[in-house]
């Protein structure tokens, strides 16, 4: 809505509040979308769920390697995959991994960077995806470098997760560092069951049949699988 005029910011404003007014719930994919709706309409008695993209357990069963990558075990590998833009760049990361090495506990011999995107000059501003919700689908180590919010309250709780602040060069060198000694001891860790299993689509859907249910009740959902 940035790029609206005000006139259509309150055209827009009061179909939103018409459709909250008439609405059984509200979904969102993260507590800070339904938080901030519950701000922006403090009069309205809305029932908010969250529903997150979570996903697919398929994509990463057995015999579904199909990396291309030449892995060697003696290096650690460090794996960026996405677009580059203007508020989404690897600058940080590089210096970051520069001064783990400069440190003195970081042999840049020992690490591989690799680099899987692109550019895209139609992207301009920076948007929340789904692709953590993948990352955790692999069960293997993450590193992020977010802001404080409900990604790092989920690399948190991921118990194979590692995150520095954007704007903390220091925060970011101790996480590689840390990263790189566990790495070492062949003690990297790896997630939970329980905590991928909150995110499998096919518990996220059953969750969603169950909102469904408890408002219209005498519809009937039928899941189905298309493996």
């Amino acid at each position: 809505m940035d790029d609206m005029f005000a006139w259509q910011k309150r055209i827009m404003k009061r179909m939103e509040e018409f459709n909250l007014e008439h609405a059984d719930a509200v979904t969102g994919l993260d507590s800070y979308m339904l938080e901030n709706i519950k701000f922006n309409f403090p009069e309205l008695d809305i029932n908010t769920f969250e529903v997150l993209h979570g996903y697919d357990p398929h994509d990463f069963s057995e015999g579904k390697d199909h990396s291309v990558l030449n892995y060697k075990e003696e290096k650690l590998y460090f794996l960026y995959s996405g677009l580059f833009y203007e508020q989404n760049q690897s600058d940080m990361f590089l210096k970051a991994i520069k001064s783990a090495e400069s440190s003195g506990l970081v042999n840049g011999e020992n690490i591989h960077l690799h680099f899987q995107g692109g550019l895209d000059q139609r992207i301009h501003k920076q948007v929340k995806s789904s692709k953590l919700f993948e990352y955790f689908g692999t069960g293997k180590p993450i590193l992020g470098l977010v802001y404080d919010g409900e990604s790092s309250k989920l690399l948190k709780e991921y118990t194979a997760g590692f995150f520095g602040n954007l704007d903390d060069n220091e925060s970011i060198t101790e996480q590689i560092c840390s990263i790189y000694q566990k790495w070492e001891l062949e003690d990297l860790p790896r997630s939970s069951k329980e905590f991928m299993e909150r995110f499998d689509r096919r518990e996220i859907t059953k969750n969603l049949a169950q909102i469904l249910t408890k408002f219209h009740p005498n519809n009937i959902l039928v899941l189905f699988n298309l493996q």
